[in-house]
């Protein structure tokens, strides 16, 4: 299994799609397009009219203030104190840190616009230069030792607000390292990330639903396409991102304490 929902990936991408998926890349300044983008890809003008909306909050800085802010006030679990096998894992964990906090934002943005809220002018966001994070290839699961794949999913049950979780690239990406994900098991098995994980949740929509007027003219986004579009928005904030936001804080904070 290479993806745990329809999707495009970024080898099999042509024409527009790909060059969508460049700018993403190129914007967000990480080496991969996050999963969500890669299944919008699939819905008939779905990234159009996401990555329409909301590439000029990422480029101008107000999607990563916004982010911030958000990542200011969560409850981190204090998972003790982790090292990290190798500087890539690092980077890896950096990566993710960037982009779900504010993927989680913009997806609750595009949701309140769904819902009616309209758009407006805004100022820019504080203008920033971040390094860009490069990133090994993602490991299929099904290409991982079976171990490691079992491993690779009980963690992504935790915290799940769901029986059947996305599953959470980032512990793919990790699996590189399977001594790392069975050091971070235990920590997080006992620590009760629900609670936390639906705080980060609420933040995050009262964030964003302020945050909605901000985002660009969207394309039009044909009919047919809106409850696929927004069914996937809900599943990917509601389900992956808000918990991943969580979990990948608390095992940054306890490597790099």
């Amino acid at each position: 299994m290479t993806d745990p929902v329809p999707a495009i990936t970024e080898a099999e991408a042509t024409g527009a799609v790909a060059a969508m998926f460049a700018d993403i890349r190129a914007v967000t300044g990480v080496g991969v397009v996050n999963l969500i983008w890669r299944h919008l890809a699939t819905i008939p003008g779905g990234l159009e009219w996401a990555w329409g909306a909301v590439r000029p909050r990422y480029a101008d800085g107000a999607l990563a203030d916004a982010a911030d802010r958000l990542r200011a006030g969560l409850a981190v679990p204090d998972l003790g104190r982790l090292f990290l096998p190798d500087p890539v894992a690092g980077q890896i964990l950096a990566a993710y840190d960037r982009t779900n906090a504010r993927a989680l934002l913009a997806l609750c943005a595009l949701l309140a616009r769904l819902d009616g809220v309209g758009a407006v002018a805004m100022t820019a966001g504080t203008a920033r230069v971040e390094a860009a994070l490069p990133l090994p290839p993602l490991p299929a699961l099904d290409g991982l030792a079976p171990a490691t794949a079992d491993l690779v999913l009980r963690l992504n049950q935790l915290g799940a607000g769901r029986p059947d979780p996305i599953l959470a690239s980032m512990y793919r990406h990790l699996a590189y390292w399977p001594e790392f994900l069975t050091a971070i098991e235990a920590p997080l098995n006992r620590i009760a990330l629900r609670p936390m994980i639906e705080a980060a949740l609420a933040t995050a929509r009262l964030e964003a639903r302020a945050f909605a007027p901000a985002l660009a003219d969207m394309a039009n986004l044909p009919a047919l396409s809106v409850p696929p579009v927004r069914a996937a928005l809900a599943r990917f904030a509601e389900d992956a991102l808000a918990r991943m936001v969580v979990i990948c804080a608390a095992i940054r904070a306890a490597a790099n304490p």
